[in-house]
């Protein structure tokens, strides 16, 4: 295989890309993510790094959704018929590593999974696009641990390293790149850095319940010297309470200090009842939910839900989250698995999203019949979506409820109207 001579670009400078009129250094930029943690104006909250966040069982949940539903979606290439139909193209190369192969030994739903959690976590999900000697696509590959950019002209040059563990230097032509909120169109950022201080406040929460519950929070308090009694100078003062500090953050040992005689210790400790921790971590999971466009039944919060409002909330999900994350992988993968020649004779990468609304089978039944009997679809074509063979006659339209057919020998009612 071929490939374009392209300058080479070192490693490290290669990642210093930051967004135009951001103010940050361009140290603290990689793959799209702030180095300095949190971005938050609160220096003492938990940095809210994608990492730290995935840590965040809310935080997991959704990301995990949303690559789950990507990777059980339907992608198909589709060519825009003369009445606006989409029609299938089944015998386009694209289609096999859509939906058969997409790398060596690796299933295209899991291609699609692993870039997309990257997606979500992180803002940006690549995928290295093989391509043979004639341009065609024969592989799409997840690039483990990200690219780094740099610019070249308008173009924008990929680092990485490629499936054979070989370094690559290649245009976005061969880069799969799938980018969050890219303030200069190409480096995406995180939906975790973007909220950071809300998520930092989350994490914080979650720290203070995982010690409260576990017996080992940090205590924090006074300790009074008995009267009369003084430290021998500044440095036993400092050292005996360096060695304080040793022992309350010591767990292992029971976090238990040994105090001097006639000292007293008073602990200043919230508890988690007066710290309101379970409305708080609450509140959290809906925040986070929130930055997903996630219903909270998705994540597992079902206060306050019925049947009929967890329904709605799936075709919400699919409507106001899904398709959002689906459009950009069809829109991205038209725009670089297909030719211009194609895409400007009409084809284009659909995701069906169907699947994943699955009503119950009274619903779909009785669907089926309306839209047959009404008539809105052929009976073969209700048929196929059950998988069910087809009949004779199946493929011609049932005539609307007042009318009789033809072939039956049964002349239509005289319809005039009395005058």
């Amino acid at each position: 295989m071929s490939y374009m001579k392209i300058p080479t670009v070192p490693r490290m400078a290669a990642t210093a890309v930051p967004t135009p009129g951001s103010g940050v250094p361009a140290n603290e930029f990689f793959n799209g993510d702030w180095r300095i943690g949190s971005g938050s104006r609160i220096k003492d909250l938990p940095p809210a790094t994608p990492n730290a966040a995935l840590k965040h069982p809310t935080v997991f949940a959704c990301v995990n959704n949303i690559a789950q539903d990507i990777a059980k979606a339907v992608f198909e290439v589709c060519e825009l018929g003369a009445n606006e139909e989409h029609i299938r193209v089944n015998d386009h190369p694209v289609n096999y590593v859509l939906q058969t192969q997409a790398a060596p030994n690796v299933a295209p739903a899991t291609l699609r999974q692993t870039v997309q959690f990257a997606f979500g976590l992180h803002g940006n999900g690549y995928a290295h696009i093989s391509r043979s000697g004639r341009g065609e696509v024969l592989y799409l590959d997840p690039i483990e641990g990200g690219a780094s950019i740099s610019r070249l002209g308008r173009e924008r040059v990929y680092h990485f390293t490629d499936a054979t563990e070989t370094a690559r230097n290649l245009l976005a032509r061969d880069v799969l790149h799938l980018r969050f909120m890219p303030l200069d169109g190409w480096m995406g950022r995180s939906p975790i850095s973007v909220a950071a201080e809300g998520v930092g406040i989350a994490l914080a929460g979650q720290e203070f319940a995982g010690r409260a519950l576990s017996g080992r929070a940090a205590t924090r308090g006074v300790i009074e010297q008995a009267e009369g009694r003084k430290y021998n100078d500044e440095d036993d003062r400092r050292a005996y309470a360096a060695d304080l500090r040793k022992a309350f953050n010591d767990f292992d040992n029971g976090g238990l200090p040994v105090l001097r005689p006639g000292m007293q210790f008073k602990p200043h400790q919230i508890s988690p009842v007066d710290a309101q921790l379970l409305e708080q971590r609450q509140l959290d999971r809906s925040v986070i939910a929130g930055i997903y466009r996630m219903p909270p039944s998705k994540v597992g919060i079902f206060e306050g839900t019925q049947k009929s409002t967890v329904e709605q909330a799936a075709i919400d999900y699919v409507t106001d989250c899904l398709s959002f994350w689906a459009g950009m992988w069809c829109q991205q993968m038209s725009l670089q698995l297909l030719t211009e020649r194609e895409r400007r004779q009409g084809l284009f990468i659909r995701c069906d999203l169907d699947a994943l609304i699955r009503p119950s089978i009274a619903d779909r039944f009785g669907a089926y019949q309306t839209a047959v009997g009404g008539p809105f679809m052929a009976p073969d074509e209700a048929r196929r979506r059950v998988g069910l063979p087809p009949i004779t006659g199946g493929e011609a339209m049932y005539p609307p409820p007042n009318m009789t057919r033809e072939d039956a020998g049964v002349a239509p009612e005289d319809s005039t109207e009395e005058t």
